[in-house]
């Protein structure tokens, strides 16, 4: 399935990237987003992406994960106030960009394990990464898009 994202292109979806790959099957990706389809019935505080439960099953190492978003243009980043990890779509005219939530600068993921699944996806769907510098006037940003 791909996703439209506003005027650009057409982006494949995370699990048919890795199904194109051959690093997961149908069978695993068909089984991991049941398990998310079921997560998002039941209202639960933090819905998991699909890379997270491909991970913690064992069907996909993180680096995989990581590959896959590269090729959505999109990286994992981390807030170290917030202690979770976004996924931000790439931007060239971005330097940096800050956790949607506190504004903290967003690092690299650390090394290590990669996030729990409750650490990762936040519950508010308002919660993105944005890029900086973003010009600002007094405490406001300039340039938001409206209806965010």
């Amino acid at each position: 399935m791909n996703r439209s994202w506003g005027n650009e292109t057409q982006v494949p979806d995370l699990g048919l990237l890795l199904l194109q790959a051959g690093t997961i099957t149908r069978s695993q990706l068909q089984e991991c987003l049941r398990e998310q389809s079921e997560a998002a019935r039941a209202e639960a505080a933090s819905v998991p992406r699909i890379g997270e439960i491909l991970v913690r099953k064992g069907y996909a190492r993180y680096s995989d994960i990581v590959a896959a978003l590269g090729q959505q243009a999109r990286k994992p980043l981390f807030c170290s106030r917030c202690r979770v990890t976004v996924t931000v779509r790439l931007r060239p005219d971005a330097s940096s960009y800050k956790c949607g939530q506190c504004e903290t600068t967003l690092t690299e993921v650390p090394t290590g394990t990669p996030p729990t699944i409750s650490e990762a996806m936040p519950a508010d769907p308002r919660r993105r990464a944005s890029p900086t510098p973003r010009p600002t006037l007094g405490r406001a940003s300039c340039g938001d898009a409206a209806g965010r």
